[in-house]
């Protein structure tokens, strides 16, 4: 071995190899800071906080929208997140005010925001003109924008616009004919505007496979058993209950269709299920009646269901039996007032129906809205009948106020639509 080579590398130091490795180590620890230290696009980071305030993530827009006001010559893009952060705060008088001067900015996508989300805005504090205009503007401005076209078809539909709100749906699903959401709101559309067909028959293709079935929304499973009882098809309501019990989530719903169907065992199943055991609601008096027509026990039926009808005059199902009872207990003119009463419930539904119809593209007239929840109210649909009421409410301002206290008149106690005395309070009437 050559001694002089052995001492010339000791006293050297380290190997020149391993000098190599640790020279690239640091170089890749310097190229690792100063990625680090780059600052991210501001481009990239304003498509961020929109997609965040898209999904109403307020926290990430917030941090997006701070490391975005570090930049230079970012201020506009800034201040439309921040009306557009209001917005989605329900804080409506400030994203109006934020938004405002960019109604008509220059940059196409700055001017889009802030058209969208000041018309929510508007809607919402009661100038449906200026939300509806606004609307048409930024459709005007990009008719090809499938997005803008839904925030059109909401606006209609939020202030009982339905008919052009089913034409918006029906313009959103020729640009993007993949969009669900779009397809849904044309069947529930046509569910309230009295259109029972259409509706199931949309439904029944958003519902058609196990896979869409899992994957579709609570009130969209709701709202089609909901058309299939209105249609008279409480049996299949039944079979698609039994087929998919997981995905129908709201109790009162099977309730619902128990009660159709005489299933009284698995209605009172349901109501021990939500705790409620009024034994004077017309849902359980309607139960014992249902127990008396399946032992038939007529009198027994038609005593319980007088009783129900004080409780519910204007419920359908009760005529429904109440009619069936009398025609077994050889009772012809009682059978004849109840069958008077169910069409008498049918007329007005049907002029329920037209009245949302006569509403059309308007979007300033209260009376028209607080015509629908008069009929809403005579029907006994509580909850439509509120429903129309802040619908006129919000298309009026000036007159909310006054129209809003009339909610409470929507519980008000109506009589049967054709009068009549048997049995009604009757003091050996069955417990």
């Amino acid at each position: 071995m050559n001694q002089g080579n052995l001492v010339s590398r000791v006293r050297s130091g380290v190997p020149w190899w391993l000098w190599l490795i640790a020279g690239a180590m640091t170089l890749a620890v310097v190229v690792g800071i100063l990625s680090a230290q780059k600052k991210e696009d501001p481009g990239d980071l304003f498509d961020r906080a929109v997609t965040a305030a898209e999904r109403s993530d307020i926290d990430t827009l917030a941090g997006l929208m701070a490391e975005l006001a570090g930049y230079e010559g970012h201020q506009d893009e800034v201040t439309v997140l921040q009306g557009i952060e209001a917005a989605l705060t329900n804080r409506d008088p400030k994203a109006v005010r934020l938004l405002n001067p960019f109604l008509d900015h220059k940059e196409e996508r700055l001017r889009g925001l802030a058209i969208g989300y000041s018309a929510t805005c508007c809607r919402r504090i009661g100038d449906a003109v200026q939300a509806r205009d606004l609307l048409l503007k930024a459709v005007s401005l990009a008719p090809s924008d499938a997005q803008i076209h839904r925030q059109l078809a909401e606006f209609y539909e939020n202030v009982g616009a339905l008919q052009p709100a089913f034409e918006e749906a029906e313009r959103v699903l020729e640009l993007d004919p993949e969009y669900k959401y779009a397809t849904q709101m044309m069947a529930r559309l046509h569910m309230e505007q009295g259109r029972l067909e259409k509706a199931i028959e949309i439904y029944e293709s958003v519902l058609d496979t196990p896979g869409k079935r899992i994957s579709s929304s609570p009130d969209t499973v709701k709202r089609y058993l909901g058309c299939l009882l209105r249609t008279g098809r409480a049996d299949t309501a039944l079979v698609f209950l039994d087929d998919n019990p997981s995905i129908v989530t709201e109790p009162g719903v099977g309730l619902a269709i128990f009660m159709e169907c005489g299933e009284t065992s698995r209605a009172r199943d349901v109501l021990e299920l939500m705790g409620f055991n009024d034994p004077n609601s017309s849902l359980m008096v309607r139960l014992k009646a249902q127990d008396a027509v399946d032992e038939e026990n007529w009198d027994k039926a038609i005593g319980l269901l007088a009783q129900g009808i004080l409780v519910a005059p204007r419920n359908r199902p009760v005529f429904e039996l109440l009619q069936l009872s009398a025609s077994k207990n050889n009772m012809p003119e009682l059978e004849q007032v109840a069958a008077a009463n169910l069409q008498a419930i049918r007329d007005l539904e049907k002029q329920y129906h037209q009245a949302i119809v006569d509403i059309g593209d308007d979007v300033e007239d209260a009376d028209l809205r607080l015509n629908v929840a008069r009929l809403a109210t005579e029907l006994g649909k509580i909850a439509e009948a509120r429903h129309w009421t802040a619908s006129a409410g919000q298309v009026d301002p000036a007159r909310q106020a006054k129209i809003l206290a009339k909610l409470g008149e929507t519980d008000v106690m109506r009589e049967p639509l054709v009068p009549f005395e048997y049995l009604l309070g009757r003091p050996d009437s069955p417990d």
